[in-house]
């Protein structure tokens, strides 16, 4: 049995926050963009863009809430079936709403920080 600090582990829910979506294989490149290079505002943006899907979504198709707002962590928590399917769409859409191109702002981050980093020799065995 899995215990944390002694007491047994429960299991997960099923519903994660944002920034735990984004660090999944699920999230894929639009997770890099919401952790790294969004600034929070658009981050409110996907999060609002996420609820009104969330809030729109038929009971019959989803027997549980899609998203829930936990109050211990002052945050939404949304079902990952749900951020799976939405989640890329929705932050690709922010980047059109903000008239940003998303490989251009992932292109100048990479160099930016190619460009600051030390070079290394690296040799095959």
């Amino acid at each position: 049995m899995r215990r944390a600090q002694g007491k047994p582990r429960a299991k997960p829910d099923g519903y994660l926050h944002l920034q735990n979506f984004a660090v999944t294989k699920a999230s894929g490149l639009a997770g890099a963009l919401f952790n790294h290079l969004m600034e929070p505002r658009q981050k409110v943006i996907v999060e609002a863009a996420l609820l009104e899907l969330a809030q729109k979504q038929d009971l019959t198709t989803h027997p549980r809430p899609v998203a829930v707002f936990t109050e211990a962590h002052d945050c939404y928590r949304f079902d990952k079936d749900f951020l799976a399917a939405a989640f890329k769409p929705v932050v690709y859409g922010t980047y059109r709403l903000i008239r940003r191109n998303a490989s251009e702002q992932m292109s100048i981050a990479i160099n930016r920080e190619y460009l600051q980093t030390e070079k290394a020799k690296v040799r095959w065995p």
